[in-house]
């Protein structure tokens, strides 16, 4: 069983080394990881190059940088190897070289405590049978009690009375403090008593305002989060709402050859003998004209694990909502078919592809697939509803998209 994780970091000649017990350990430049590697020795530094989870009581290698060369003891780095001693982490086209060591748990070693019998000194043992043989204890008991009489014999009487009353005088003394130490504990415990009943009705007291305040906070709290909804859920979930970028083309049925336009007709001045709108309405399989693609944007949704929530017209059938389709249908034979399909992420400049998966035959709805290793680790998963009265009369509701494509987009910039 690991306990924690020694990693010997070793850049050339410089050689350091740290000790980890977290169940999870992430190794790269940004603030988030725990151990923190210098950005000039990484090729990339927005986020953890590699992740080590803890499980049953080993290291193992989990997410990783996939864009990153890595080897791991010489071969390729496997997402799940487990992690033992001295084995060998680097990067290709770098110095960083990383070495690691599983702490062991160690079993507690409790020694042995040897009795001891206890020994009675001799001469103790001897003195003790000595003084119960010998009759000098009877001499001393007489000579006491001699003594004592000659004693009493010799104070007179009003010395003994005195004496008496002194004795009286101190017994009655001790049963005095005595009776009113037994009193005083008496009115000690009863102010106790009522203490202990005054402390419980204010605690009863406190706890009652405590309630009280409580319902005031949660009151406040309501009114401020339903005056606060609209923000608190676009930064908590805005992240996740991507723009979709589909292109689809016409396709001559029985050859699949994509219809084009028709090269441009020009006069010896240089002049159109077609326009630009006769030209578009003219599409063939045929020429070395451009080919007629037809670009268009939606909204995704992304729900966890890569899966992404949008329309069905826009991952399905997008030209059964767009107006340039419908302009073509009439006078073009030809089939339309999605060709690119994909996901830019808010802040983000390099696209996801997009996968259609399934889309509803009865509702606007269909799903898509991403690829789950791409997805950037702190894109947030909407949660979704299955309760069937979560959209109601009265509800509060929140939109966000990109209904309107690149106009969307530079709105939002500074």
């Amino acid at each position: 069983m690991a306990s924690g994780l020694v990693i010997h970091i070793e850049v050339g000649v410089d050689k350091q080394t740290e000790v980890l017990s977290q169940n999870r350990i992430r190794i790269g430049s940004s603030e988030d990881c725990e151990l923190r590697i210098a950005p000039a020795l990484l090729p990339i530094t927005d986020s953890p190059i590699i992740e080590l989870t803890r499980t049953n009581g080993h290291y193992r290698v989990g997410d990783f940088n996939h864009s990153l060369r890595m080897t791991h003891n010489g071969a390729p780095l496997v997402y799940g190897s487990e992690i033992n001693d001295g084995d060998e982490l680097r990067i290709e086209h770098s110095d960083l070289a990383l070495q690691f060591y599983p702490v062991r748990e160690l079993p507690v070693v409790a020694g042995g405590v040897r009795a001891q019998s206890l020994q009675i000194a001799p001469f103790i043992e001897n003195a003790a049978i000595e003084a119960a043989a010998t009759a000098r204890r009877d001499d001393a008991k007489v000579f006491l009690r001699e003594f004592t009489r000659e004693l009493v014999r010799e104070i007179n009487t009003s010395t003994k009375v005195i004496m008496l009353l002194i004795a009286g005088a101190l017994v009655g003394g001790v049963l005095y403090l005595g009776f009113a130490g037994f009193k005083e504990s008496q009115r000690i415990r009863r102010l106790n008593d009522e203490q202990k009943n005054q402390l419980t009705q204010l605690k009863d007291l406190v706890d009652q305002t405590k309630q009280s305040l409580s319902q005031v906070t949660d009151s406040n709290q309501s009114i401020i989060d339903s005056m606060s909804f609209a923000p608190k859920l676009y930064g908590k979930f805005s992240k996740g709402v991507f723009l979709i970028l589909g292109k689809y083309q016409f396709f001559e049925a029985g050859t699949n050859r994509p219809l084009r336009y028709p090269e441009l007709q020009v006069t010896e001045d240089g002049a159109a003998l077609q326009t630009g709108e006769e030209q578009q309405q003219m599409l063939t399989p045929d020429g070395n004209g451009p080919i007629a693609e037809f670009p268009y944007f939606g909204t995704g949704f992304h729900v966890g694990d890569g899966f992404v929530l949008t329309n069905r017209h826009v991952a399905f059938e997008p030209w059964v909502a767009d107006e340039t389709a419908q302009m073509y249908s009439s006078g073009v034979v030809g089939q339309p078919r999605i060709v690119s399909l994909l996901a830019y992420f808010p802040g983000r400049r390099q696209p996801i592809p997009l996968r259609f998966r399934q889309a509803s035959q009865r509702d606007d709805i269909a799903v898509c697939v991403l690829n789950a290793r791409e997805v950037p680790a702190d894109i947030p998963t909407l949660p979704l509803d299955k309760d069937s009265d979560a959209a109601t009369v009265g509800k509060a509701v929140v939109l966000m998209g990109y209904p309107t494509g690149y106009d969307r987009i530079l709105a939002n910039l500074p």
